[in-house]
């Protein structure tokens, strides 16, 4: 669970590029060094957090990939206000299709 935790935490914290497919203008700023889950893992568990993602999105349709990257969750399950990033995506969406910038 907590793996997945991460994943929806990495997606939150960059959510122009999980649903507009580009990064924000202007970037964050880099996190200094040490602060990042990801440094100091070995190969043996790099390899691990792999597989766990590979086998969380597997047998996924295109529209059910679309739909988790708009909401923040799975079609099967019903959106709540709380855990649906819906409205957000929308705004993102909304302001993308106002300034005319290419993705």
């Amino acid at each position: 669970m907590k793996s997945r935790q991460r994943r929806l935490k990495a997606i939150e914290l960059s959510p122009e590029y999980a649903c507009l497919g580009r990064l924000p203008d202007p970037l964050p700023e880099r996190l200094p060094r040490g602060k990042s889950e990801l440094e100091g893992l070995d190969r043996k568990r790099l390899m691990q957090l792999w597989e766990e993602n590979l086998r969380f999105f597997w047998g996924r349709t295109k529209q059910e990939l679309v739909f988790f990257t708009a909401h923040g969750h799975w079609p099967e399950r019903a959106c709540h206000e709380q855990d649906c990033r819906k409205a957000r995506f929308d705004e993102m969406v909304c302001r993308y299709n106002r300034t005319g910038a290419e993705p």
